[in-house]
């Protein structure tokens, strides 16, 4: 895998998922701004930033398991976040209703921010995996 003088994949991860978070309070404005170029551009922002974070999560998340736990602990972890993120749309109409409808979008970007503040710690906790021998059993 291609890296930035050797930067590995889990800061470029972490960074992403920092400027998504904070992409979450502009994205919202520029939707909210009632201007097809300006809604272009904050999803285009957004869509930039979130490559910084689905680029390398395969490799990311894959070399956390050994060999022969690696196909079953990176699906496993996939399909759970897949479930459980299902869940955001609807907490997001919840929220977008309780805050009194689509211009109050505050509770929208704290929300998808804390999402992501989570995804930083997770991040934080694991150890980078750039440089180490993924043919050992734990990498």
């Amino acid at each position: 895998m291609l890296t930035i003088n050797g930067l590995g994949r889990r800061p470029v991860y972490l960074a992403g998922a920092v400027l998504l978070a904070a992409n979450s309070f502009l994205l919202f404005t520029l939707v909210n701004a009632q201007s097809s170029g300006l809604l272009i551009l904050g999803f285009a922002i957004s869509m930039g930033v979130h490559g910084m974070m689905y680029g390398p999560m395969g490799a990311f998340m894959a070399e956390l398991f050994g060999p022969r736990t690696r196909y079953t602990g990176a699906s496993i972890g996939y399909q759970i976040a897949s479930i459980a993120g299902g869940f955001g749309p609807m907490i997001g109409g919840v929220l977008l209703e309780a805050a009194g409808g689509p211009p109050h979008t505050l509770y929208l970007s704290l929300f998808m921010s804390t999402m992501l503040a989570l995804t930083v710690l997770a991040v934080v906790i694991v150890k980078e995996t750039n440089k180490t021998d993924l043919a050992s059993e734990r990498p």
